[in-house]
């Protein structure tokens, strides 16, 4: 059981860091306005914080489950 669950967490951090590469990403040139108040990069803003609170959670996540099935791996 410790090696499936080890394997899964390898498959569920990829997948974090797929939301923390989208979590990083930088405001387009397209969108910016002067003083950075329009709806767009509002909405951007807040799906880049989303992204982030994902993958740095579901990085937590896995990092337990990785020791959980390290643990348990006798």
């Amino acid at each position: 059981m410790g090696k499936s669950l080890v394997i899964a967490v390898l498959n569920l951090t990829l997948v974090a860091t797929i939301f923390l590469y989208l979590g990083s990403k930088h405001l387009p040139w397209n969108i910016q306005t002067w003083k950075g108040k329009s709806d767009k990069e509002a909405t951007f803003f807040k799906a880049r914080h989303r992204d982030t609170t994902i993958g740095l959670s579901l990085l937590f996540f896995g990092f337990l489950l990785q020791l959980i099935g390290v643990i348990t791996q006798n």
